[in-house]
């Protein structure tokens, strides 16, 4: 039986030539060379006749293959166009969800500091209304202490005179 070959750079060069990738041609090279190599070890091991692969066999074979790699390809540029559009309306929800949170968070962000405001406020009047109040007992107190004092030096006064007065 002759030796058959398969020129694998060829097919590997076509196979770039109709839009596949150096790894894609690559593998189905390899595949392709593998599945000829399959086939005629199958037919050299088969003992009757006529159950022997043809070279019109191999030829078929090889244009089904080509089919099915053309199918494949198309197949494979149709899931990356899906993927490509999916990843398009993630990337999509992803911009209206950030946006979304953005303006969230800048509206809590103005009601945090509006409430820091009027907590600001609420505090600044409860303190004026606590330093009157301090005022006004500390006048009280001031005013008692000047009265206390005054009547104990009207006291000490009025004993001084009458201690005075007894001895005159």
């Amino acid at each position: 039986m002759n030796a058959v070959t398969f020129d694998t750079h060829e097919c590997y060069n076509e196979l770039k030539e109709v839009g596949f990738n150096e790894q894609q041609a690559e593998a189905i090279a390899r595949l392709h060379q593998k599945t000829v190599v399959v086939a005629i070890e199958w037919a050299r091991h088969e003992y009757e006749l006529d159950s022997l692969a043809t070279k019109n066999d191999l030829n078929a074979l090889e244009l089904a293959t080509r089919r099915d790699l053309k199918e494949l390809e198309q197949s494979t540029k149709r899931e990356i166009k899906d993927l490509e559009l999916k990843i398009e309306q993630v990337r999509s929800e992803l911009k209206r969800d950030i946006e979304a949170s953005r303006l969230e968070l800048k509206r809590d962000i103005e009601d945090v500091r509006l409430e820091l405001k009027r907590d600001v406020e609420t505090l600044r009047l409860e303190l004026k209304k606590d330093l009157a109040e301090t005022k006004a007992d500390l006048q009280r107190w001031v005013v008692t202490v000047v009265f206390g004092v005054g009547l104990l030096q009207t006291a000490v006064l009025a004993a001084l005179l009458l201690k005075l007065v007894g001895k005159i």
